[in-house]
């Protein structure tokens, strides 16, 4: 699912419950990426990561010629999702903007940790990267974009209109 999606869907869960507790906020938008990457979903291709032949699991290498434009599109990805929590709710308050920083951190951190471990290989976030593995989709729209991203557009949509 792509960083604009999982932005999306924790604003407006997360929206109702802002005023309890930052940390709540937090950990919702957390629990919101995971939930919502169990829904079939289409993801735009990196073109960085190789699979090691040693150990079978794809890792990524900065080095890599293509490493640059991955973390451009994925950056990119990440801004609009901001941009447009930043246009549909707008800076009300200071509480606002904690709010919306919170969600979209919280959204997106489990993907930056997935790239921080096939980075760096981490162990200790093994189980991490073993949980957000199993808690994905088998159903992989990435090769079908005439049906994946219209349907990750409705996706964004419904989360957008809960958001408005």
């Amino acid at each position: 699912m792509t960083l604009t999606t999982h932005i999306a869907i924790a604003a407006a869960i997360t929206r109702p419950i802002a005023h309890v507790h930052p940390a709540l906020t937090f950990v919702i938008a957390l629990a919101t990426h995971y939930l919502s990457d169990a829904i079939p979903h289409w993801d735009y291709e990196l073109h960085s990561p190789e699979r090691d032949e040693s150990t079978n699991v794809k890792k990524i290498s900065i080095r890599h010629p293509k490493f640059g434009g991955d973390f451009i599109k994925m950056s990119l990805d990440g801004t609009l999702g901001l941009a447009l929590m930043w246009f549909i709710v707008g800076p009300v308050s200071f509480e606002t903007i904690i709010w919306m920083g919170l969600a979209a951190v919280g959204s997106c951190l489990p993907d930056f940790l997935q790239g921080v471990y096939t980075i760096l290989g981490l162990k200790f976030l093994e189980p991490v990267h073993r949980f957000h593995n199993r808690m994905h989709t088998r159903i992989r729209l990435g090769p079908y974009p005439l049906i994946g991203v219209p349907f990750q557009l409705a996706i964004l949509l419904i989360a957008v209109y809960f958001l408005i």
